[in-house]
């Protein structure tokens, strides 16, 4: 069956786009976890690390050590993390429209 425009089947472009750009900003740790004197730049640094965390925890639950933890499996875990949230916040609202 067809959802309007796009067939059911596919992979909406948001939730790939958005996955990417927080993997991306995984790479950034090095610099985010140092506090500017800045507090609106302490703030968001603050927030974005908050936002990176979970593949942070991931990637040390994976190698045991979170000193050892290498940085490119934080950002792959948070890619599937963030995508998945958005493909199935994508599969609700487009089931709840169409409804």
């Amino acid at each position: 069956m067809r959802a309007g425009p796009r067939a059911a089947g596919k992979i909406p472009l948001g939730p790939v786009i958005v996955g990417g750009i927080l993997a991306a900003l995984t790479f950034a740790v090095p610099k985010l976890a140092v506090s500017s004197s800045v507090p609106f730049v302490a703030a968001v640094q603050k927030v974005a690390m908050g936002i990176v965390a979970p593949g942070i925890v991931g990637a040390s639950m994976a190698v045991r050590n979170i000193h050892a933890a290498p940085i490119w499996i934080a950002a792959v875990g948070n890619f599937v993390l963030y995508f998945g949230m958005l493909w199935i916040m994508v599969a609700v609202w487009r089931t709840a429209r169409r409804h």
